[in-house]
């Protein structure tokens, strides 16, 4: 948006024959020279960088604007928290000036974190025209702002946007994030060099977890309720977490978020004779990181996930959820039985929030519930099938399918 009104060119010979304004050369171009309007434009001189200033901190909804006044200008922001809030509106710094020939005006915007993209990326000011002064723009990689200087050669009032660039919990982030959490932002402003009242907002980076029951995918447990003893199998738990850059559950991740894990631990009860198969679990996983699933006390005990810090995935990665292979050691019941694990599934991960401190997240899945068959000699497969010949050890259809002994008897068919 680019709002120019200057003043007529008769009045403004006028001003400059009594002396009222020094006669500045116009500076390079930057964009198209807006319409001009044939009103003469009311010209008052810019107030003392103290006087008549106030920011203006709107509490509420996060779609609330915020904004600071100096004299003839307004700095406003378009809302007064980003990240993981309840608004989806686009981000927009408006700068709203009346100016006189010589007056000069800084914006610096704070980067929304040090090591990455985060919940915004600056982009580029609206130009103004070359008659009424020039823009420019400096990074400071060390820190982590941009600064916007405006120039003005003339009499006019212009209105000029700064533009933002939102994302969202798909985009790729660093493992992890610097400063997970709540923070105060700062956008400080200056004219003539003297610091006018800042305009502060609220950057919100919380990840959310939902993590899942385990279910058993090979074979699934929606065509087969019931398994048997002494024969390997296939389940998946997924943690479900966003890396909290938005405020929106979209693009939760399987595996732990990578962008938000300062270290993770998530403890896995099984139900009763359950015994992982580590070696085969880990073959299925794949992992490229440092995540590893073991279950150190053997069968019926606690499986344990462990992802250290930076391990894990981003939803931009595909991240598939956790796989674990493993069988129930045990005599086959002389009835079916249900086999319920003695408590949920914990995930317990530590974030570092923007003050540099360690914080403890925690969520809970419902317990891991399975089914036993009787001994009675059948198949878990329909005649035809080839869904439980092979167990895919590895994941994503990388390397060979390995034969498992889940099939007695591929023409038998089990009753449901």
């Amino acid at each position: 948006m680019l709002r120019e009104v200057t003043a007529a060119v008769a009045s403004l010979a006028m001003l400059i024959g009594l002396g009222a304004f020094p006669l500045c050369g116009a500076a390079s171009a930057q964009g198209p020279t807006p319409v001009e309007s044939t009103q003469a434009a009311s010209v008052e001189p810019i107030a003392d960088a103290d006087a008549g200033s106030g920011s203006t901190q709107n509490d509420g909804a996060a779609g609330t604007s915020v904004s600071s006044s100096s004299g003839n200008a307004t700095l406003t922001l378009s809302r007064n928290a980003v990240g993981n809030v309840d608004s989806t509106a686009p981000l927009q710094l408006v700068f709203d000036v009346r100016t006189n020939p010589g007056d000069v005006y800084t914006i610096t915007v704070p980067e929304s974190i040090a090591n990455g993209t985060g919940v915004y990326t600056i982009g580029d000011s609206d130009p103004i025209s070359a008659s009424t002064g020039i823009v420019t723009s400096t990074t400071d990689d060390a820190n982590h702002t941009k600064t916007f200087t405006y120039r003005f050669d003339s009499v006019a009032s212009v209105a000029v946007n700064i533009n933002f660039t939102l994302h969202n919990n798909y985009n790729a982030q660093p493992t992890p994030i610097e400063g997970i959490g709540t923070s105060i932002k700062s956008i400080t402003w200056t004219y003539a060099g003297q610091q006018l009242d800042p305009v502060d907002f609220t950057q919100v980076i919380m990840p959310v977890m939902n993590p899942q029951a385990v279910t058993r995918v090979l074979p699934s447990s929606s065509t087969y309720k019931a398994i048997y003893a002494n024969q390997d199998y296939a389940y998946q738990f997924s943690v479900g977490e966003t890396d909290g850059i938005d405020g929106s559950a979209d693009y939760a991740t399987g595996q732990v978020n990578s962008a938000v894990n300062y270290g993770t631990t998530i403890r896995v009860p099984v139900p009763r004779y359950f015994t992982l198969d580590e070696s085969a679990t880990a073959a299925r996983n794949g992992f490229s990181d440092e995540t590893t699933i073991t279950q150190p006390g053997g069968a019926s005990s606690d499986i344990v996930i462990t992802v250290p810090k930076g391990s894990g995935r981003q939803y931009w990665q595909n991240a598939e959820p956790y796989y674990f292979v493993g069988q129930f050691k045990t005599t086959p019941p002389l009835a079916g039985e249900k086999l319920v694990a003695n408590g949920p599934a914990v995930v317990t991960q530590t974030i570092v929030d923007p003050q540099g401190q360690e914080r403890t997240l925690t969520a809970r899945a419902p317990a891991w519930t399975e089914y036993l068959r009787s001994g009675d000699g059948l198949v878990p497969c329909p005649s035809g099938s080839s869904e439980c010949l092979v167990l895919s050890i590895n994941g994503n259809n990388k390397g060979e399918k390995t034969a498992n002994n889940l099939l007695l008897d591929p023409a038998r068919k089990v009753p449901r």
